[in-house]
């Protein structure tokens, strides 16, 4: 039985994604104008929620007519290029590592070498079921890539996303060199959704 959003969604991912970016902050205290590459950004909201000074987003599926709108209005440089020459403060992953067809491991390790943190939310339905997958995949983005990407063929999309969870994030982000800073896995409707956020030694 699918879930309506409406009515039973929305506090518990909100809370994890206002969790998510309190602790990106946090991780970043004490640097006056933190330098963030947001990956896999659409119209860079993490970049937004965190407030930072120079940053850029990320999205390899930008077209040139949507870099030109977003540039009119945002003062963040937005490119569907991978900047691998920028150096970075912290690079955020907000439920994007899945879709490069990578595994946890081989995704951060394209992000390490730029970077000294990382703060990625994910997915983690690897003990889920169908059921479970269609009650908690009802989030607006969520609904729009059931149907633009899977063409609303539920148990495709749910394939698609059961192959990695936390732990495999977890050792991914260590086994790259990142010490584990914080992390939280949601409640409720965000029960199969986690961030981390994983920092070099200093």
């Amino acid at each position: 039985m699918l879930v309506n959003p409406k009515e039973n969604a929305p506090n518990t991912n909100l809370n994890l994604s206002m969790q998510f970016h309190r602790e990106i902050r946090f991780s970043l205290r004490g640097i006056k104008a933190p330098k963030i590459l947001d990956y896999g950004a659409s119209r860079g909201s993490s970049i937004e929620e965190t407030a930072s000074g120079l940053s850029v987003g990320y999205n390899p599926h930008l077209t040139e007519e949507e870099l030109v709108r977003y540039h009119r209005y945002s003062p963040w440089w937005f490119t569907n290029v991978y900047p691998e020459d920028e150096t970075f403060d912290i690079t955020i992953a907000s439920f994007s590592l899945h879709h490069t067809g990578k595994t946890p491991y081989e995704s951060i390790s394209g992000l390490k070498t730029n970077t000294d943190r990382i703060a990625l939310a994910e997915y983690d339905f690897t003990k889920a079921s169908l059921d479970d997958f269609n009650e908690a995949f009802i989030a607006g983005a969520e609904q729009d890539e059931l149907f633009g990407m899977f063409g609303g063929d539920r148990e495709v999309c749910f394939a698609y996303h059961n192959k990695f969870g936390v732990l495999d994030y977890l050792q991914a982000l260590t086994a790259n060199g990142f010490n584990y800073k914080s992390g939280r896995i949601g409640e409720g409707t965000a029960r199969f959704k986690f961030f981390l956020i994983g920092e070099k030694p200093q």
